[in-house]
């Protein structure tokens, strides 16, 4: 698997999509969701340390077009290759959890 993890990581420092999912993992509450490159596609996690984890059993060879062309999705901006790039991205990321929550939240309020 080591040259396929190092491709998945070539990829991402590429082309990366991210598409943040609008609640936090049960148990561990970490943000969660997907990921697609020019060439793969899986899940990823973020915990409250500001690590990502992509499980990689997870992950196809593939560009996932129908979750890059999902209108809450985003061109990531940063290489894996820099720490700390990757934790700004992760505030970012909370951040944008946080403000689609809020707003959900502020919604369903008006509603009841």
């Amino acid at each position: 698997y080591e040259q396929d993890i190092q491709d998945l990581i070539n990829s991402m420092n590429e082309n990366v999509w991210f598409l943040v999912e609008n609640k936090l993992s049960d148990g561990k509450e970490q943000i969660t969701g997907q990921f697609s490159t020019n060439t793969w596609n899986g899940r990823f996690f973020i915990d409250a340390q500001g690590y990502i984890f992509i499980p990689f059993n997870g992950c196809r060879n593939e560009k996932n077009d129908r979750m890059i062309k999902n209108g809450n999705s985003f061109l990531s901006h940063f290489h894996l290759a820099k720490q700390v790039r990757i934790m700004i991205v992760c505030r970012f990321m909370k951040t944008s959890l946080k403000n689609k929550t809020d707003y959900r939240n502020s919604i369903n309020q008006k509603h009841n």
